[in-house]
C-alpha cells in the first residue's frame, strides 16, 4: 500500500514538472525597467538584475560582435522598453522563475517573469506575442521553448510589432 502510494505521488510530481506550467514561483518586486528583458528586482534580500530568459529584443546601441542573435534596431528596442515600463511598474509584485541555469555569464538572473502568482501571465510569453522580440534558445533553459516559440509565431502570423514592417513589404498572392 505504502509503496503504490509513493509510486503515484512520483508520478504524479513527473507529470507536473514537465507539464509546462509555472511552479516554485519566488515573490519579488520589480524596482526598475532597464531595458525590455532586462529589469532590476528585489530577490534574496538584495537588488538584482534579471534578464528574461527565451527572449531575444533589439539593441539600443551597436556593439561589434560575433553574436548571431545580436539585433541592433535602437527604435524597436526603445518600444519594447517602454512596453516593459507600461507593463511593470516600481514596486510591483512579480513572481520570478528559474530554470537549470540561474545566471548569465554577467551575473544577471535568468528568469521567467509571471504577472501573477497562479503563474498564468508570464511577461516572457506577452513580449513576444506583441512582437517586440524573437525567441532565443539556450539550452540548458528550455522548460517553455513551445510555449515561446508559438507565442513568436503567433506574432509574425498577425504582422505584429517587428513583424508589421515584413507583413506590409511581403506581396500577397493572387489566385
Amino acid at each position: 500500500m505504502k509503496k503504490s502510494l509513493f509510486l503515484g505521488l512520483v508520478v504524479c510530481f513527473t507529470l507536473l514538472a514537465g507539464s509546462g506550467q509555472a511552479n516554485n514561483l519566488v515573490e519579488s518586486r520589480v524596482r526598475r525597467v532597464i531595458a525590455g528583458d532586462v529589469f532590476k528586482v528585489e530577490y534574496a534580500g538584495a537588488v538584482v538584475y534579471a534578464r528574461l530568459i527565451g527572449v531575444n529584443l533589439p539593441q539600443e546601441q551597436m556593439k561589434k560582435t560575433v553574436d548571431p542573435a545580436y539585433i541592433y534596431n535602437p527604435e524597436a528596442a526603445q518600444k519594447a522598453k517602454i512596453f516593459a515600463v507600461q507593463k511593470l511598474t516600481p514596486a510591483q509584485k512579480v513572481y520570478l522563475e528559474f530554470d537549470q541555469k540561474r545566471r548569465d555569464s554577467k551575473g544577471f538572473l535568468l528568469v521567467y517573469l509571471w504577472l501573477d502568482k497562479d503563474g498564468a501571465e508570464m511577461f516572457n510569453e506577452l513580449l513576444l506575442r506583441e512582437g517586440y522580440g524573437q525567441v532565443l534558445v539556450r539550452p540548458p533553459n528550455v522548460k517553455y521553448e513551445k510555449r515561446l516559440t508559438d507565442a513568436c509565431r503567433e506574432a509574425q502570423q498577425v504582422g505584429r510589432g517587428l513583424w508589421e514592417a515584413a507583413e506590409k513589404a511581403s506581396p500577397k498572392r493572387q489566385r
